[in-house]
């Protein structure tokens, strides 16, 4: 029988909400210039990967994926490794930059999202 973690069902749900102001921020930024993002270029079907959001749940992280990059990480599992700014190892819900598609930076996370004030560190370009 699978237990359920709910942890996890929680970090999932925040890895949802990620992805959501991934692409929310995508449209605003659309929406800076004189068109709407209704009216721009990325509102037509052919382009709607380019600016979806989608998150994939891996051993430990959460890995953030936009128009075939890796965008940034959750974790789920904290990996071995000390966070430079506190000196102490990660916790669950840390959010990570890419350090490539497969691997987060490891130097320091950018905010937790069981912790408030975590959007200011997600653009529609990745976890900052």
């Amino acid at each position: 029988m699978k237990t359920i973690n709910l942890t996890e069902m929680l970090l999932e749900a925040k890895a949802k909400e990620v992805a959501a102001l991934m692409e929310a921020d995508f449209k605003a930024y659309c929406k800076r210039g004189d068109d709407t993002f209704e009216n721009s270029m990325w509102a037509k079907e052919e382009n709607h990967n380019a600016w979806k959001v989608t998150y994939e749940k891996g051993r430990n992280f959460f890995r953030f994926v936009r128009d075939g990059s890796c965008n940034g990480f959750l974790v789920i599992h904290p990996p071995k490794g000390i966070d430079n700014k506190t000196g102490e190892g990660f916790n669950r819900g840390d959010l990570l930059m890419a350090k490539s598609w497969k691997s987060p930076a490891k130097n320091f996370a950018r905010g937790n999202v069981l912790d408030e004030g975590w959007q200011k560190n997600v653009r529609w370009t990745g976890v900052l």
